[in-house]
């Protein structure tokens, strides 16, 4: 990456990517509102993109929002999050899950204070990677 106008480039690993924008990790970083020229090269997809620095932790790294992104290269964006993501499986009626059930299946309480309920997932995503259906009921017991 470079700043705009400027032709010193920088190194830096993403470790987080959406079709929005990304957290790049980086000793030398931007101050919040510098304009940036980017490539981007993971699993063999590269892409070209302009960037506006919206967050810099000094020393750790930045959160950039993409800008004026050619539509070749959204194209490769979508690309390369299709080869990053997880693969998901989508449970129906009739099929059974692979993984073990800590208790029997109970029915799930009625949401009552549905900001409650999503500000408890989001604390319970600030910590897991995964929500199981038993921490699901759990957390909606809770809020």
């Amino acid at each position: 990456m470079r700043e705009e106008g400027c032709d010193v480039r920088t190194w830096s690993t993403f470790t987080d990517i959406s079709l929005n924008g990304c957290y790049v990790e980086a000793q030398a970083t931007y101050p919040a509102g510098t304009h940036l020229h980017m490539k981007l090269d993971a699993n063999g997809i590269r892409l070209e993109t302009k960037g506006k620095v919206r967050v810099s932790y000094p020393y750790l790294g930045m959160g950039i929002a993409f800008e004026e992104m050619a539509n070749e290269n959204a194209c490769h964006l979508k690309q390369l999050l299709t080869s990053l993501s997880r693969s998901r499986v989508i449970m129906g009626p009739g099929v059974t899950s692979p993984h073990p059930s800590t208790g029997p299946i109970e029915s799930l309480p009625a949401i009552t204070d549905p900001e409650a309920a999503v500000r408890a997932r989001i604390e319970f995503f600030e910590i897991h990677l995964i929500l199981m259906r038993d921490d699901f009921v759990k957390l909606l017991k809770k809020s």
